[in-house]
Order: structure tokens, then sequence, then C-alpha cells
């Protein structure tokens, strides 16, 4: 790996007092270490275990078999017209990629605790890595959700639109995670606190349940998590024929919008001090 700057270049650290600018630009000078990241992830996920890369299958797979067999066949919930297992894999996926950013992002300076305290770099690299990861599973779980339309019969309308709503889901889980990955490094606490914290937001999202279920009067509260628009998108382009609610969209896209933005410069305002607290 070479470095981003030449032999004779001097790279000057200063702490900066108050909100740091973001310096975007320092990823790209930096891309070679984040390509790095992303393939050392890979190896600890899945070099070592029998099934490897299969396992980005199975997880979601099960995941759907557990939810069909309890919400599906003994609560009897509804599905909107639409086979169980594909209704509920077309909101796990969506959710175990929001999952999975938010852990890995929220994790990752205690990850790479080695690093970070060792030398120089843009630490929004380390969560970086972990959202591309993450949208990598994410994608090999999209072949097993074609192949169940396939087998169901169910044609796809409004493709185009899923990218939008992917798009949604790595914001909304990349912002919480950079809030978690710097109240992280100030107090450990955090760290056990916040899969129950995924947890409650999973149930707090129609993924194993229509939205018709949830009182109308509570469906603008239910918007403001921005996962219910995209588990709810997911559906419309699925199995809809493209019709669902654009204004709970709209709003999940503001809030992801707020997570993003403001994570990003709590993560840059941690940043300076964090390689003396993980």
């Amino acid at each position: 790996m070479t470095s981003p700057f030449s032999h004779d270049q001097t790279v000057r650290i200063q702490s900066v007092q108050g909100w740091a600018p973001l310096r975007l630009e320092d990823l790209w000078a930096y891309r070679e270490l984040l390509f790095f990241l992303i393939w050392r992830d890979l190896k600890v996920a899945y070099a070592r275990t029998t099934l490897g890369v299969g396992w980005a299958v199975l997880k979601p797979v099960l995941s759907m078999v557990v939810f069909t067999g309890i919400f599906g066949w003994l609560t009897q919930l509804p599905s909107e017209g639409v086979p169980y297992p594909i209704f509920v894999f077309a909101g796990l996926l969506p959710w175990q990629l929001l999952a999975r950013v938010v852990s890995g992002a929220g994790s990752s300076l205690v990850a790479n605790e080695s690093l970070v305290t060792k030398v120089y770099f843009p630490r929004l690299l380390a969560p970086l890595a972990a959202t591309v990861t993450a949208a990598l599973d994410f994608a090999i779980g999209c072949i097993v959700l074609f192949g169940m339309m396939w087998h169901y019969h169910i044609m796809p309308t409004a493709v185009w639109f899923l990218p939008c709503l992917l798009a949604v889901t790595l914001a909304t889980g990349l912002g919480v995670g950079l809030w978690i990955a710097a109240l992280n490094a100030f107090c450990k606490d955090i760290g056990h606190v916040h899969p129950f914290f995924i947890q409650m937001w999973m149930f707090a999202t129609p993924i194993v349940y229509p939205i018709t279920l949830v009182p109308e009067e509570w469906r603008l509260v239910f918007a403001l998590n921005p996962m219910m628009g995209v588990v709810e998108g997911f559906r419309g382009v699925l199995f809809k024929g493209g019709a669902f609610s654009h204004e709970f969209v709209a709003l999940g896209v503001l809030t992801a919008w707020v997570s993003l933005v403001s994570g990003l410069y709590v993560f840059k305002y941690a940043e300076q001090t964090v390689a003396d607290r993980v």
C-alpha cells in the first residue's frame, strides 16, 4: 500500500478548537487504505468460516424462516395478499443492511484501536469501510430476493427507485453509526446499549407486520423512522406496482439527511481526541 503523500511532503496535524471542517477530500487521498480495510473486514467475516460468503445468504434466510414460523403461521399476521415468506424477506433485507451498518460503523473505532492509536489517517475511513462491507452482503441477499420473486411469479415494477431507497438506508445507518462510534469512544457503556436500541428499532419498523396494522393517527409518527418509508417503498416497488406513500419516503429522506450530516460533524468533533480515548 503506497502513501497518499510523497516522501518529501510533511503532514502537519493540528488540533482545531470547536467544530472542524469535514475535509471529505482526504478520503480520496487515502482510498487505498479504504480498500485495504474493506478487504480485511471481508476476510475477517468469511475467510475462516466453513460456509464463507454463504453466510451472507444464510443469515437473512434463517431470519425469514423464524419470522415466518412465529408471525406468519402461529400468529397469522396479514401480509397484504403477498406470501408471508417473501413479504417478510423484503422487509428484512434493507433492515439487516441498516443493522449491519449501524453495528459495524458504531464499533469501528474500538475494533481498529491498534491502528487508530498508532498512525494518522482520516478516522472516517473505519466506519465507511464497515458500510461498504455491509452493502456487499446486501447485494448478495438481493439475489435470494429475486430468486424468491421468480418462484412466486412476482414481477417487480419501478426498480429504478430501489437505489434511492438503498441510499436512504445507508445514509441513516452511517449517520446513526457515526453518533454511536463517537459516543462509544467516550463512554464504553454505549457499546452494550446499542444492540438493544437496534432491536427496539426493528420492532418499531413494519418488517413482520404491514403498516395497515398501525392506527392511522400514529402513522405520521412512525414515518419519522426513515426505515418505515424504506420498507414500505421496497414492498411497493416489488409487490404493489410502485404504489407506496411518497410522503412517508420524503419524510424518511429528510430524517436520514439530518442523521448523516449531524453524525459526520459529531464524529469529526470527537475525532480530534479519539486516539487518547479508545
